[in-house]
């Protein structure tokens, strides 16, 4: 009994889905290095070190997850789709994803459960407005995304600025002693999140738009 031509489908079918497989890994072999790498990084930068306990583990896996499925998707979009995929959703995607990362940090520093460090807010209160100018040239650069798109990057900025001045300001006791809590730490390392994050995605942008320049 011979089979059918549905059977015959049936049968190749796994073949043909393994060596549709194989030729993904080989067209991204080297993303698929980069992300194999980020994770043996990941998991050295979430262990138990500058003085911090195995108690941080789950959020900062979490934060690792997060950024991983982040390059991930970077990966898969095509690059071509990088202009208008920023230009429609540049203005919100940072400042989400520093609400999104707040209750991660705030679960990091009530784990640890130590007073954070007076030279974060410093170096926070100095980086900051650093990281936003980074990003307002790329995006004043860039033919695709708008200038007014920087709006709430920018709030979102002069609220950390304000969150770690304030703690500088009043956070000491008596004693001199800092007295910083833990969410005092999550919205200033939320803002950095968001920050970074817009300043990436500018940059990215104004890659693919020299790619395009140089093509023609």
């Amino acid at each position: 009994m011979h089979p059918n031509s549905q059977q015959r489908r049936l049968i190749s079918a796994p073949p043909k889905e393994l060596k549709k497989y194989l030729r993904w890994l080989r067209d991204y072999r080297t993303q698929l290095l980069g992300i194999i790498s980020t994770l043996a990084m990941a998991g050295l930068a979430i262990g138990p070190t500058a003085g911090t306990t195995s108690a941080v583990l789950w959020p900062d896996s979490v934060l690792v997850v997060i950024g991983i499925v982040g390059g991930a998707a970077l990966i898969a979009i095509p690059r071509t789709k990088y202009p208008s995929l920023f230009a429609k959703h540049f203005g919100w995607l940072p400042v989400t994803l520093g609400v999104v990362t707040y209750p991660l940090f705030y679960w990091t520093a009530s784990q640890l459960g130590i007073v954070p460090a007076s030279q974060f807010f410093e170096i926070s209160a100095q980086v900051l407005p650093v990281l936003l100018l980074a990003a307002v040239i790329d995006v004043r650069r860039s033919n695709h995304l708008k200038s007014h798109q920087l709006a709430l990057p920018i709030f979102v900025v002069f609220l950390g600025e304000v969150a770690a001045l304030n703690v500088l300001a009043f956070g000491e006791d008596e004693k001199g002693q800092l007295q910083a809590s833990a969410a005092d730490f999550a919205i200033v390392a939320a803002t950095l999140a968001s920050t970074v994050t817009a300043l990436m995605l500018a940059v990215l942008a104004d890659m693919q738009e020299t790619e395009s320049r140089q093509d023609h």
